[in-house]
């Protein structure tokens, strides 16, 4: 089953406190843990995302349900709290059985099939990575992976396979050993890659190969999953809970004024997203990104209301990342503008500020183009990095590109320059493209970057590091003083000389205009030079295409041939020649119907004198005013000529 849209699914939260309300679970982790719960229903950029119904969490304050809630019985206790609009979903602070992390319902037409009880871990990475996830997933009718209620499931699959049966009923998660032999259970994988190790074998004698990851597992991974068949199942398990009449869920989000300004900065080589906060009846918001500017975005994490900050940590170095925010009580109608910027790749450390002494970069320019001026110092607080992703400079593939660096002057400095060029987000040593051979005092240094023909990327990025009384060659290595900067360089494809051929014959009546075709290779825009054996050359420029064509008319015989042909980075070859030849107009014929007067209708492409035999073939008028001259007029199949009430005819000389 393949989905195609996003489904929002309204969770209304409880939140257990003692009496005087003070405990519970914070409005920090509510939104953190749910927007990374969010990012696995959705498969492709669909399926299924939670928002919270209202504009604050129910609280309940109860000191015996705070300190100790007893599965099942307390249930009842809470189930007057339960909305009938939305899922229900309690925080915990403690179980009576300590090794219970929550539990849920499979779909069932009654309000209580909506609720699940989580507990308070104080640890967001597994509540929404894990076990909220997990909970949630029995809310749309998952099973455990290990599942043995419906018998115990097979290794094998295609024939004699019993998944649709027995297990999970998933066929495309592996059978599963947990707990049905002694030692069957999460200690049997590794840590990071999640592998899983014990030899257990089914009723076939076939090993068990679970997936340790799988998030319906009892395994802890360090990452997690749902397999295809589980989103088929879940979106199934949707439309089971959307049959049912004794609740909905269709609570409506909560209106206000979307977040603005959302700016996304690099910070400690960190990415910082800021945004200002336009409503008081959020519940908290979720920051969602993407590597497209309109479309796949995914919660990234979550913050309590009236929080404006969110530091990224989980990224791609060199990527290019745009954000957005969501309220988290909102669907699609309060989303905030987006923000782009380009992930950090690692940066020097410098044990101290170089600043009071002019250890710094202060200009950087890339073939003329200035890229920053009077740029100033980086901030300790970035550890004197700055990232100018907002200004690139523009490079020729196969080519090489000058630099100017100019820098502090008071004290000995080396420099060194590195491009990421194969665009995987760490600068290696092969991609450090200049070295200062000394460290010196003076204002600037500068030389070439040699960029190469076979790079792919259209952008790549660009660091400068310059540091005290030493040449960089590590581009995230530790110094005493110094700076980093890094930019973007814009890949032009490479040079590609062009070449022209000209080729053909043709003849023409004189007065008549040729029709000649250039062939054309190599990057446009071209520009060309055509001569004439009869005339002076021809010039034509900003030709974006292949073939060019382009019209002549000569008054006798011409040889036409290339001069020149030049794009923006060459100038190239030409070959070959094209002969028009003129004969003579001796008789005038009608090419259109038109007005005498019009040079277009005749074959020489001039009004008749009282010289010109003609010949009319078409409908031709003689407009009121005019004197139309010929030697002779004669008539062709179709000929006619209208003479306006004002006009004449004269014949003969």
């Amino acid at each position: 089953m393949a989905l195609n849209t996003i489904t929002y699914v309204p969770i209304r939260p409880h939140i257990i406190r003692k009496a005087d309300g003070t405990g519970g679970y914070s409005m920090t982790s509510l939104n953190n843990v749910m927007a990374l719960t969010n990012n696995y229903y959705l498969q492709n950029g669909n399926g299924i995302q939670f928002y919270f119904a209202g504009t604050t969490p129910d609280y309940i304050d109860n000191d015996a349900l705070y300190t100790q809630y007893r599965q099942t019985i307390d249930d009842a206790t809470v189930a007057p709290r339960d909305v009938t609009n939305a899922l229900n979903q309690y925080y915990v602070h403690a179980f009576d059985n300590t090794s219970l992390g929550g539990y849920a319902q499979f779909p069932a037409d009654n309000v209580g099939s909506t609720r699940t009880i989580i507990l308070d871990e104080n640890y967001d990475d597994d509540m929404g990575n894990r076990l909220v996830p997990h909970e949630l997933g029995h809310t749309f009718n998952l099973l455990h992976t290990f599942e043995s209620f419906y018998g115990y499931e097979l290794v094998t699959r295609g024939p004699g396979a019993n998944c649709t049966t027995a297990g999970d009923l998933v066929c495309d998660t592996p059978a599963d050993p947990y707990g049905r032999y002694s030692g069957a259970d999460y200690t049997c994988i590794s840590e990071c890659p999640s592998t899983y190790m014990c030899s257990f074998f089914d009723d076939l004698r076939n090993l068990y190969t679970p997936s340790p990851t799988n998030i319906m597992s009892y395994y802890y991974p360090c990452v997690h999953d749902f397999t295809a068949g589980q989103y088929d199942r879940i979106q199934a398990g949707l439309a089971i809970r959307q049959s049912h009449t004794q609740y909905t869920l269709d609570a409506p989000e909560t209106v206000m004024t979307a977040p603005s300004n959302v700016v996304a900065s690099i910070v400690n080589s960190a990415i910082v997203i800021t945004w200002q906060d336009n409503s008081s009846n959020e519940m908290g918001y979720f920051i969602e990104r993407s590597t497209l500017p309109t479309t796949g975005f995914t919660p990234m994490g979550g913050v309590e209301p009236n929080v404006t900050s969110f530091t990224d940590m989980s990224f791609t170095n060199g990527t290019r990342y745009y954000y957005r925010i969501r309220a988290s009580n909102t669907t699609t109608g309060s989303i905030s503008t987006t923000t782009m910027v380009i992930a950090p790749y690692c940066s020097p450390y410098f044990a101290s500020d170089g600043c009071p002494y002019s250890i710094n970069i202060t200009d950087v320019a890339i073939n003329g183009t200035t890229l920053s001026q009077n740029s100033g110092c980086s901030p300790s607080s970035s550890n004197y990095y700055t990232s100018f992703t907002g200004v690139s400079g523009t490079v020729t593939a196969g080519q090489s590109s000058t630099f100017t660096v100019t820098k502090g002057a008071w004290n000995g400095m080396g420099g060194s320059i590195w491009v990421d060029l194969d665009n995987n987000g760490i600068f290696e040593t092969s991609e450090q493209l200049y070295q200062m051979s000394v460290v010196n005092t003076a204002s600037t240094f500068s030389g070439s970057l040699f960029i190469p023909a076979s790079i792919t990327a259209n952008t790549v990025a660009m660091r400068v590091v310059v540091a005290y009384l030493t040449v960089p060659s590590d581009p995230c290595g530790g110094y005493a003083y110094g700076e980093t900067e890094d930019y973007i360089l814009v890949i032009k494809p490479a040079c590609i000389a062009p070449a022209a051929s000209l080729v053909g014959s043709t003849t023409i009546t004189a007065g008549q205009m040729a029709t000649l075709t250039t062939s054309l290779t190599g990057g446009p825009p071209f520009s060309l030079t055509v001569n004439s054996s009869s005339g002076v050359p021809t010039i034509f420029t900003g030709i974006s295409a292949s073939p060019f064509s382009f019209t002549v008319a000569p008054s006798v015989s011409t040889t036409y041939t290339l001069g020149q042909v030049a794009s923006g980075c060459s100038t190239g070859s030409v070959i070959g020649s094209a002969i028009v030849t003129v004969n003579p107009c001796t008789i005038m014929y009608t090419l259109k119907v038109g007005n005498w007067d019009d040079p277009t209708v005749w074959s020489c492409n001039h009004v008749p004198t009282q010289t010109d035999l003609v010949q009319v073939g078409h409908a031709v008028t003689i407009p009121n005013s005019v004197v139309a001259r010929a030697l002779r007029v004669e008539y062709r199949s179709g000929g006619l000529l209208t003479i306006s009430t004002s006009a004449r005819l004269r014949l003969g000389l």
